[in-house]
């Protein structure tokens, strides 16, 4: 995938999870600490260039999916923090005898 077509595979994923958290891009751009123009730039158009790593992670981070999503390298929408919550189980352990001394 050549750098056009990861910045347009970002802008389209991008505005397509600003849709389902039915947020728009002032919202967005509060939210995640950059100012509106940045936001609007970066979801705008049809630039060659994709938004730096800090905007990247911090549209995620607010839109709740993973970078890599964003980005084109995963087809899994979920971040991390997601992925893992759903594959741990935490139960209740029996105390053993040993434990009680401890």
């Amino acid at each position: 995938m050549n750098k056009h077509d990861r910045a347009r595979l970002f802008r389209q994923r991008a505005r397509e999870a600003l849709a389902a958290a039915s947020m728009t891009q002032a919202e967005l751009a509060d939210l995640a600490g950059v100012d509106r123009s940045t936001i609007s730039a970066a979801l705008g158009g049809d630039m060659p260039r994709l938004p730096n790593g800090h905007l990247v992670g911090a549209v995620a981070e607010t839109l709740g999916v993973s970078t890599d999503w964003l980005l084109g390298l995963s087809s899994t929408r979920d971040s991390v923090a997601t992925i893992v919550s759903r594959s741990l189980e935490v139960r209740t352990a029996s105390r053993l005898p040993v434990d009680e001394q401890i």
